[in-house]
């Protein structure tokens, strides 16, 4: 090589090391790396308050949001920011709460308390949960700084929500999905004559973006009512269907079924119904869950 051709690659390495290998450099990609992890959003009503089809008493309730709090701050990794935003609109104590869980763990959750006043329970949990993420997704600064969340149902700690993490974030931020959701959409129980939906979505786990909340979920909030029939399971099936017509792009189903502990808190009657969550009729419905999401990932089952 010539003597120039010496200089320029030398002068193009310098370059790149001043480029990529920066302190500053490295402390931009990482504080971009933290803000690009999504913050779990756990939704909770200690008190009920009398709303219709809830189960346990609230000190039972505290009892399995505390242990589900503990679960997820062993389970995800922490970023240096708070990661877990615990939102609560029954008027509860949650100084108390977090005076329970010990000042460690309790300096890594951002605790919103909402006035009760402002919640509706005779239009039952899926209206007063989703008012809920609205006032969440304005107040909390780890939302707002995520520009996104991923929602658990408060009670019950997911055992497998490393891997719905991580694909939520790809969804979200690797593919600008707006919602990060599950959907089942088939016509088998109706073949069959059974009095069961398949078209229907989760609302125990999803993930969406700040945007899309405001701009896409708001404004169906006013159409749900428990009583009446409109649950959030029907409204995010709804929203995730008229996204895939209109082109806009999200996610409409998980790779695995959830692996949920804890108690359900309403009584069924249906033959697959059961209490535990991780009971053996609760297994059984995971295993072939999976194995119709793993063999037969057009089956929307």
């Amino acid at each position: 090589m010539s003597a120039a051709d010496r200089l320029k690659m030398g002068a193009n390495a310098r370059r790149w090391v001043e480029e990529n290998l920066d302190w500053s450099v490295i402390g931009r990609n990482m504080r971009e790396s933290y803000e690009r992890s999504l913050p779990i959003l756990m939704t909770a009503a200690v008190d009920t308050r009398g709303m219709a089809g809830a189960d346990f008493t609230s000190e039972e309730r505290e009892g399995m949001y505390l242990d589900a709090i503990r679960f997820y701050l062993g389970t995800v990794p922490e970023h240096g920011r708070k990661r877990l935003v615990f939102v609560e609109n029954s008027g509860w104590d949650l100084g108390r709460m977090g005076e329970k869980l010990g000042e460690s763990l309790r300096d890594r959750v951002e605790f919103l308390s909402l006035d009760p006043s402002d919640f509706d329970i005779a239009r039952g949990k899926g209206y007063n949960e989703f008012r809920l993420i609205s006032q969440a997704v304005r107040r909390s600064e780890s939302i707002r700084s995520a520009g996104a969340f991923l929602k658990v149902t408060g009670r019950y700690p997911i055992y497998n929500i490393r891997r719905f993490l991580r694909e939520a974030e790809r969804s979200i931020y690797g593919r600008d999905c707006g919602f990060y959701g599950d959907v089942k959409d088939h016509c088998l129980y109706d073949f069959l004559h059974l009095p069961i939906t398949g078209h229907i979505g989760s609302s125990i786990l999803f993930a969406c973006t700040v945007r899309s909340w405001i701009d896409g979920i708001e404004p169906r909030i006013e159409r749900l009512d428990d009583a009446g029939g409109y649950w959030s399971e029907h409204l995010i099936y709804d929203y995730l269907m008229e996204c895939r017509r209109s082109g806009r792009p999200v996610s409409c189903r998980f790779s695995r079924e959830l692996h949920c502990g804890g108690l359900k808190g309403s009584i069924g009657t249906g033959i697959a119904f059961s209490k535990r969550n991780d009971s053996f009729k609760e297994k059984l419905n995971r295993l072939v869950g999976n194995f119709v999401r793993i063999s037969m990932p057009w089956f929307w089952f």
